[in-house]
């Protein structure tokens, strides 16, 4: 998959802060993707708020509209490379000592392709951490990590599938 760069995320951004996450836009990434959309519904964030759910829902369509548009035809994903994809983030992210957040998430920027996604995700959420108002508390510090990880799976899942 060709690297997705910082303009592509940020005509994605305009384009869903223009319209917001319409019905239409759920329904055309449902039908694209429906196995990371059912993946974003499963019991793997049945311990995420709703609001760390609509977030995580949020940093990946940012991901598929920046992607869709550099890849029009992209591939649909397979469950097993969402499953392989986690186990291995997990598994990396599981052997890290380091305890700040952005230090445990470096493991998982070496050898990928998308940094200007992972960096999104990583500013996304790094943010909401240091804003002094209640924003913050739309992920919890121990949901962060979950939401990355998952975020990165889905990255890796459609790269494998593209």
């Amino acid at each position: 998959m060709k690297k997705i760069s910082e303009e592509d995320i940020d005509i994605a951004i305009g384009e869903i802060e223009a319209n917001g996450i319409t019905e239409e836009m759920i329904e055309a990434f449902k039908s694209s993707q429906p196995i990371v959309f059912a993946y974003l519904f499963s019991d793997s964030f049945d311990l995420s708020t709703q609001d760390e759910k609509e977030y995580l829902l949020y940093l990946v369509m940012v991901a598929w509209k920046a992607i869709s548009k550099v890849h029009p035809e992209m591939n649909e994903v397979e469950e097993e490379e969402i499953g392989e994809s986690e186990e291995k983030n997990w598994e990396l992210i599981n052997n890290v000592s380091a305890t700040k957040f952005r230090d445990r998430l470096t493991i998982l920027f070496e050898n990928s392709n998308q940094e200007d996604l992972l960096a999104f995700a990583e500013d996304m959420l790094t943010e909401l951490e240091e804003e002094e108002t209640t924003e913050k508390e739309i992920v919890t510090k121990e949901g962060r990590e979950l939401l990355f990880v998952a975020y990165k799976s889905i990255i890796d899942a459609m790269e494998m599938a593209n």
